[in-house]
């Protein structure tokens, strides 16, 4: 005996399909053929399986996602401000406007023109950081040289005391 539902094999007295789990339906009392007509398949073809807890499938026509570094480019552009590093704020500002336009791109339907500010927008992000780390780097030199004592900032300091008295 087949199970109607998967077609797999079960026994005679089985109440549920042991593979689609599926009750299975006991059989009518055969009745006299009225009429001799097509006949009909013992069981339906298998069905394909579909899990219910299946992640969806992304629709062929989306979009790849493309990162702008947007936030990135934000975030260390406000930390040059907050450390007077003028050096690093200027890519820190170029990258914006280079972060800003990969979403205008892939709008106006420009793939390749949008990867191209993608990438001069991740350039200036690196380019951002790593002149907020060395200014960072020369603030904490000079501000550790001066309290030394070593160099002549604090004498510069002593003159100017000095002069006003």
């Amino acid at each position: 005996m087949f199970c109607p539902h998967c077609g797999a094999q079960i026994s005679e007295n089985a109440i549920f399909c042991p593979v689609c789990g599926k009750r299975i339906e006991s059989a009518p009392p055969e009745q006299p053929a009225a009429a001799p007509g097509p006949e009909e398949p013992a069981f339906q073809q298998p069905q394909p399986y579909e899990n219910p807890y299946a992640q969806p499938q992304a629709p062929a026509y989306a979009r790849p996602v493309i990162s702008d570094f947007l936030a990135g480019n934000i975030v260390l552009t406000v930390l040059s401000f907050l450390c007077c590093n003028i050096l690093a704020l200027i890519p820190g500002i170029i990258g914006i406007v280079f972060s800003s336009g990969v979403k205008a791109s892939l709008r106006e339907g420009g793939q390749a023109e949008a990867e191209g500010k993608a990438k001069t927008a991740k350039i200036l992000f690196f380019v951002t950081l790593g002149l907020l780390v060395l200014g960072l780097i020369a603030n904490i030199v000079v501000f550790g040289w001066s309290l030394s004592g070593a160099g002549g900032f604090q004498e510069i300091i002593r003159e100017m005391e000095h002069s006003f008295y």
